[in-house]
C-alpha cells in the first residue's frame, strides 16, 4: 500500500484521499483490471438485440420495416384460366386476415415476426394443421428454438418453460422467416453482424446522456464591475432572469448597469463533433438495415423534390424483399399438398398504397391508364377503396388505336355517327380556312388567279393536317378508305372549282361572293366513306 501512496504521491496526488477508494481496499477488486476497463470503456456496451433497440436509430429502423409489412394486406389468390382472383373462401384466406393465432390479429402478428427477424435473424411460428387447412400459427420464442439437419432436411426442437425439449418438428410444420446470411439453417442478426459499429453509436448516447447530466456549462455569463457588491450582483441577476426568461421575453432587449459585460457562449468545437457524430450514426444504421436515411430520421439530405422518390425506392429496394420473403414461406407451407403441386393457389401482398403518390399524380396515371384501355372505371375506383358504380365495368376502347393490319371491319352504328359527324365537321372547317385565304387576295384584282396557282401545295398541306386525326381514325376503322392528303386533294379542287366560277362571271364584288361561298360548303361527306 506504502508503494501505491509513493508512486500516486510523485504524480501530484493526495495519496490519502485516494487510498480511501473501495476498490483500492478490495483485493479482489485489483487496481490493473481497473485500468484496463478505463482505457477501453466500450467493453462495458454489450450489443445485443435488447440493448440494440435502446439506440434510436435501430428502434425507428425495426419500428418501420416492421409496421409498413405489418400494414400490407396479405392476400390469398386462386389461379385462373385468365389470370387470377381472390379466394376469400379460402382457409388460408381467414388465417392471414382474421386471426393467425389465438394471440394476435394480423398487423400484431406480422409485426412481432419481423421485430424479432429483424433483431436476431430469425423468426419461428409453428403451423398448426386440422386436416390440410392450416387451423393457426403459433409464435415461439427464439431462444427456445433449435435447428438441426435430420437425414438432409432441416428439423426443428422446441424448448418449452419446464426445460422439456419437444422435436423433431418437420420443415413443414414450422413457419420460419430468416433474414440474409451465409448459414443454411438460419438467417444472420444485423445486431450480431453491426455490433463494432452499432457499439460506437450506443457509446455516443451515454456520452450524451451523461453530458446533459453533469454538464454546469452556462449559455452566457454578466461580468459585473469591481465597485458591485454581492447582494446588488443577486439584484441584477434576478432581474435579468424576470425580464428574459420564458418564451414570452424572447428577443426583448438587454440593459446592463455601467461597467457590465454580457458574454455568451457557443458550441464548442467538440460538441459540434458530438453532434454530428449522432447523424453519422443514424445514418450509418439505415445502411445496416436497408434503408434510406429520412426513415431512420435523418434528413440531412432530404428534400422535398426527392422525398416521394426515395419513398418509392423503399419500397422497391428495402420493403419488397422481406415481402417476398414472407410470401414464399406461405406459398410454400400454408397449402394443401395438392394446391402446391398445382400451383393453384397463390399468396401475395398488396403495396399499391405505399407506392402512390399526391392525388393530382394518382388522377393523372388514372385517367391515362383507363383512356389507354388496360384499366376499367371501376377498377381505378377499387384502388381509392370506393365502391363500384353501375356500367363502368368495361374498359374503355381508345378510338384511334386499333391492332396492327385491322381495319375494324365491326363498326356499330353509334361509332360510325361519331365519326361522320366529326369528319363532316373537319372538311367544313378546312374548307372554309381556304376560300378565307382566298377572300383576302379576291379583295385586290387580278391577284386571285395567280394565288390559285402559286399557293396550291401549301394551301393542300394546311387541309391535310386539318382533317388527319379525324381521318386516320377513320381509315383504322374501316369507315373510310380515304388518306389525308386524298381528302386535301378533293377538297382542293373543289375550292378551285368554286373560286374559278366566281372569276369566269366577272360580276363585281369578288370578295364577298368569295366569303359567301366559304360560309356553305359544298363537300358532302359520303364522298369519303366505306361502302357497308
Amino acid at each position: 500500500m506504502s508503494e501505491i501512496n509513493t508512486t500516486i504521491a510523485m504524480a501530484g496526488q493526495d495519496a490519502r484521499d485516494v487510498t480511501t477508494l473501495p476498490w483500492l481496499e478490495n483485493p479482489s477488486n485489483p487496481l490493473d483490471d481497473a485500468i484496463e476497463d478505463s482505457g477501453n470503456s466500450r467493453r462495458k456496451l454489450r450489443v445485443t438485440p435488447d440493448t440494440a433497440i435502446t439506440l434510436a436509430a435501430v428502434w425507428q429502423a425495426v419500428n418501420v420495416l416492421s409496421g409498413d409489412v405489418a400494414q400490407l394486406p396479405l392476400k390469398v389468390y386462386q389461379r385462373t384460366g385468365e389470370g387470377k382472383q381472390p379466394d376469400r373462401s379460402h382457409p388460408t384466406w381467414r388465417l392471414l386476415h382474421r386471426r393467425p393465432s389465438r394471440f394476435h390479429g394480423p398487423f400484431q402478428f406480422k409485426q412481432l415476426m419481423m421485430y424479432r427477424v429483424l433483431l436476431t435473424g430469425n423468426a419461428y411460428a409453428y403451423i398448426l394443421r386440422k386436416g390440410d387447412a392450416v387451423e393457426e400459427l403459433v409464435p415461439l420464442d427464439n431462444d427456445a428454438v433449435r435447428v438441426d439437419i435430420r437425414e438432409g432436411q432441416p428439423v426443428y426442437y422446441w424448448t418449452d418453460s419446464s426445460g422439456s425439449e419437444s422435436g423433431p418438428i418437420g420443415p413443414d410444420d414450422m413457419f420460419h422467416l430468416r433474414g440474409a446470411g451465409n448459414d443454411m439453417l438460419c438467417g444472420q442478426s444485423v445486431v450480431s453482424i453491426a455490433r463494432e459499429s452499432l457499439s460506437v453509436g450506443m457509446s455516443a448516447q451515454k456520452y450524451g446522456e451523461q453530458y446533459f447530466a453533469n454538464d454546469a456549462t452556462p449559455r452566457l455569463a454578466i461580468e459585473v464591475g469591481e465597485r458591485t457588491d454581492k447582494d446588488a450582483a443577486k439584484h441584477m441577476l434576478k432581474v435579468w432572469e424576470r425580464r428574459h426568461s420564458g418564451p414570452s421575453n424572447a428577443g426583448r432587449p438587454a440593459l446592463l448597469d455601467s461597467g457590465s459585460k454580457l458574454h455568451v457562449f457557443g458550441v464548442s468545437n467538440e460538441d459540434a463533433q458530438f453532434l454530428e457524430s449522432r447523424e453519422f450514426s443514424r445514418s450509418e444504421v439505415a445502411s445496416w438495415f436497408n434503408l434510406p436515411p429520412h426513415k431512420v430520421g435523418d434528413l440531412t439530405r432530404a428534400t422535398f423534390s426527392n422525398i416521394e422518390q426515395q419513398s418509392i425506392d423503399y419500397v422497391t429496394n428495402s420493403l419488397r424483399p422481406w415481402l417476398v420473403r414472407w410470401q414464399d414461406e406461405c406459398n410454400a407451407k400454408l397449402f394443401s399438398e395438392q394446391e402446391i403441386r398445382t400451383d393453384s393457389h397463390v399468396a401475395e401482398f398488396i403495396v399499391n398504397a405505399l407506392l402512390q403518390g399526391d392525388f393530382q399524380s394518382r388522377s393523372e396515371g388514372y385517367s391515362q391508364a383507363i383512356q389507354s384501355g388496360w384499366l376499367s372505371r371501376n377498377e381505378a375506383r377499387g384502388f381509392e377503396n370506393l365502391n363500384p358504380i353501375n356500367g363502368l365495368d368495361e374498359p374503355l376502347a381508345p378510338l384511334n388505336m386499333a391492332p396492327a393490319g385491322s381495319h375494324g371491319d365491326e363498326v356499330d352504328e353509334d361509332t360510325r355517327s361519331v365519326f361522320v359527324d366529326a369528319a363532316s365537321t373537319a372538311i367544313g372547317k378546312a374548307y372554309q380556312r381556304v376560300m378565307s385565304h382566298a377572300a383576302k387576295e379576291a379583295a385586290n384584282e387580278g391577284r386571285l388567279s395567280a394565288w390559285i396557282h402559286t399557293n396550291q401545295s401549301k394551301e393542300k398541306e394546311l387541309i391535310s393536317s386539318l382533317v388527319a386525326s379525324i381521318f386516320e381514325r377513320s381509315k383504322k376503322k374501316g369507315i373510310t378508305e380515304k388518306t389525308p392528303d386524298q381528302v386535301a386533294d378533293n377538297i382542293w379542287s373543289e375550292v378551285v372549282r368554286s373560286l374559278n366560277e366566281e372569276i369566269e362571271s366577272e360580276q363585281p364584288k369578288l370578295k364577298s361572293r368569295v366569303n359567301a361561298k366559304a360560309a356553305d360548303c359544298p363537300i358532302k361527306i359520303e364522298t369519303f366513306l366505306k361502302e357497308q
